[in-house]
């Protein structure tokens, strides 16, 4: 959502650059690897550096442009810029990473010619994926787009849709407006997050009612009380409920209600999509919510094939284990979380004292 900081700056210049579009090169497929291990390895390393200029800039202000039926000029990249500098991805992700987080490749593949590599994003926050849309340009290579699934689009698509919304109105308008937009970003920065929602219901409804500030707003009112976002969840279910677009922003809405179904409909859908095993994850949640043990045992067990590293799964098959009281199995589940010397070992005392049968498995 930071990247919206982007319209801080006027969308009316009138100073145009060239308008023929730069040349672009095709990414092998052995580009496109090398590129995408080289951020999982720094991410998960802490590093955020690769990330932080991986998207091209022009491309992507040429894009938003075209999408939103603007004229490409140089206030516009200017503007996409500074939002990338300031509120990009790897200031976004890296800070999520800091708190936890994971940011990991899931694989890359070639679309209509175009390689794309696409992450995984997890955190406290919740999930999303990035699919990035790769090109070459002076032999280096980099994105010209991403597809966010959380929003359900392009991020080009995004910024278009902001510049339509703001179409027509006069520079102290739009100054006005950029001003509260970035007011709402330093408020969720700093977890204000009460502010926050009451700075995005006085936005004019042409922004307050744009997909991209509902979702935000959705993320915002998830860190409030439970009736807050639930009647955002409602809200927005009313205005995109069938849009297949927008199914995944609606996760947490069709759990709460227990419409598992629809649950595991959207997870089928993002799965064909990303093509992630580690979705696992959420349908042994869910199987679980639904009292279906042995589906959610198994969905475990293929997480933590593909996933090892995830504590949050090894945490999930361990509980399983005990509270079916398989010593053999849950005993092997331990020994393998001890082996992650980066896993919270404490944890595992507080599985041991939730269950009764659990003290005499090896802790």
């Amino acid at each position: 959502m930071k990247c919206l900081s982007f319209l801080v700056l006027s969308v009316s210049a009138l100073l145009l650059l060239p308008s023929c579009a730069p040349s672009e090169d095709r990414v092998t497929p052995a580009e496109a690897t090398q590129l995408a291990r080289h951020i999982d390895s720094s991410l998960r390393e802490k590093d955020a550096d690769p990330l932080r200029d991986v998207i091209d800039e022009e491309l992507l202000a040429r894009a938003a442009a075209s999408a939103g039926g603007q004229r490409y000029n140089a206030s516009l990249r200017k503007g996409i810029e500074e939002s990338l500098r300031k509120n990009g991805f790897s200031q976004q992700v890296s800070t999520l990473v800091e708190g936890g987080g994971t940011y990991r490749l899931v694989r890359t593949y070639e679309k209509e010619g175009r390689q794309h590599m696409i992450f995984r994003l997890f955190s406290a926050a919740g999930l999303n994926y990035h699919d990035f849309e790769l090109t070459k340009r002076k032999e280096r290579v980099r994105a010209r787009d991403v597809y966010i699934l959380l929003s359900g689009e392009k991020l080009s698509a995004t910024m278009a849709g902001l510049l339509k919304s703001l179409d027509g109105q006069s520079d102290g308008s739009a100054q006005t407006q950029a001003a509260q937009m970035k007011k709402i970003q330093d408020l969720y920065r700093r977890e204000k997050y009460q502010p926050a929602l009451e700075e995005i219901r006085r936005l004019p409804a042409s922004l307050r009612n744009n997909r991209t500030f509902r979702i935000m707003e959705l993320t915002i009112s998830s860190h409030l009380d439970s009736a807050t976002y639930a009647q955002s969840l409602q809200s927005f279910e009313t205005s995109y409920g069938n849009d297949p677009s927008a199914q995944f922003a609606l996760f947490d809405h069709y759990f709460t209600r227990k419409d598992y179904p629809r649950v595991h409909r959207i997870i089928n859908e993002i799965d064909k999509m990303m093509e992630d095993p580690w979705l696992n994850y959420y349908r042994g949640l869910t199987y679980r919510e639904q009292g279906d043990t042995v589906a959610s045992l198994k969905a475990f067990e293929r997480l933590m094939q593909h996933s090892p590293d995830f504590e949050d799964g090894a945490l999930e098959l361990i509980s399983m284990h005990v509270q079916a009281d398989d010593v053999e199995r849950g005993n092997k589940a331990i020994a393998e979380y001890k082996k992650h010397k980066e896993f919270n070992q404490t944890y595992l005392t507080y599985i041991r004292y939730k269950y009764e049968q659990a003290l005499h498995f090896n802790w």
